[in-house]
């Protein structure tokens, strides 16, 4: 008992940003990811949509193109924590910013402690990223943390089993790519991110003298997922992409279908050499959504998009549900929605 509360009291000391506590043998973790919310009225100038968007993505049909879909999701996973791997809104089409604070209300009324890192859309906001990251920080139920590392949302959650015991760790990461004030970033990890991730790594590890394992949670996917691709000889290379359908084999399934081609500067081997990475989590590619395994063991996730905002597969929408047990093992599955 006295080493249990010695090592929730590491914790609150900086081990980690933030800690969620398991209520069953399961830990329930639902993601979201690519809501991309457009405010129709907020377009910058006339002709960027098209006649017959103006009308769909008008704001006060957000409840049908979004809202709904999350509403039945939740209910239909009870979740622990909720996830979300970017693009929470299309930034272009929310200058005001009244739609991101309506997303934000949207979560903090399901009174469930939820995680976001930006994607890269989220930020071309005109009301800046320090106004939107401020809007994140005063949600009562939002883990988020600006972070010392490069870029905007870079922090960590332990995850407790309901025996008292921390089994697995999260790294949350800003994967850039966002044009910001005319200029795009580069997608990737700036070196102080790999360094913090790695870092704070062994200082938890060598704290409970243990291997313990962890997610990655961003955005893009890295060049790493792509390799797992071609180790498996499912395509020969980027420039002979065809549309990929896993067999269900091992636990893996879903589907590619389009080239996932991420910037070949975005590599994540450092953090996978360093760090007992069991699950990497990720959207961007709308209608990609499969989870598959590499050899290193790695199991790669894109998360199911969710909403009717920008392109997507009417009969692929929801989100992505993962049940992190006692031992550190975890289940992943698509949670489909049926309007």
């Amino acid at each position: 008992m006295i080493d249990f509360v010695k090592r929730m009291v590491d914790m609150l000391n900086g081990k980690f940003d933030f800690i969620v506590k398991a209520k069953t043998e399961k830990l329930k973790i639902l993601f979201f990811t690519d809501m991309q919310v457009i405010d129709a009225a907020q377009q910058r100038f006339d002709g960027r949509l098209k006649a017959d968007e103006v009308i769909l993505w008008d704001i006060n049909k957000i409840k049908e193109n979004l809202y709904d879909e999350m509403d039945a999701v939740v209910k239909a996973t009870c979740p622990d924590l909720i996830i979300i791997t970017g693009d929470i809104v299309y930034g272009e089409f929310d200058d005001k910013g009244t739609t991101l604070i309506s997303f934000i209300n949207k979560m903090e009324s399901y009174a469930i402690p939820w995680a976001p890192v930006w994607g890269n859309h989220d930020n071309e906001s005109k009301m800046t990223v320090k106004w939107q990251c401020e809007r994140l920080l005063q949600a009562d139920h939002c883990l988020f943390k600006i972070g010392k590392a490069s870029g905007t949302g870079n922090y960590s959650i332990g995850l407790i089993n309901n025996e008292g015991e921390l089994n697995q760790i999260i790294y949350m990461l800003y994967s850039g790519g966002c044009v910001v004030n005319g200029v795009r970033e580069k997608a990737c990890f700036e070196q102080s991110q790999i360094d913090w991730v790695i870092n704070s790594y062994k200082d938890i590890c060598n704290s409970y003298k243990r291997q313990i394992p962890c997610f990655l949670c961003f955005h893009i996917p890295p060049v790493e997922f792509e390799e797992t691709l071609l180790e498996r000889k499912l395509y020969k290379n980027r420039e002979d992409f065809h549309p990929i359908v896993f067999d269900q084999k091992n636990g893996e399934f879903g589907e590619i279908n389009e080239n996932p081609a991420p910037p070949q500067y975005f590599k994540i081997k450092e953090i996978l050499d360093n760090v007992k990475v069991n699950g990497v989590f990720f959207g961007h590619d709308h209608i990609n959504n499969c989870s598959v395994v590499g050899k290193d063991g790695v199991r790669w996730t894109y998360v199911l998009k969710t909403g009717t905002y920008d392109y997507h597969d009417k009969n692929k929408l929801g989100g992505t549900l993962v049940e992190v047990l006692n031992n550190a093992s975890f289940d992943v599955k698509h949670i489909y929605y049926k309007n």
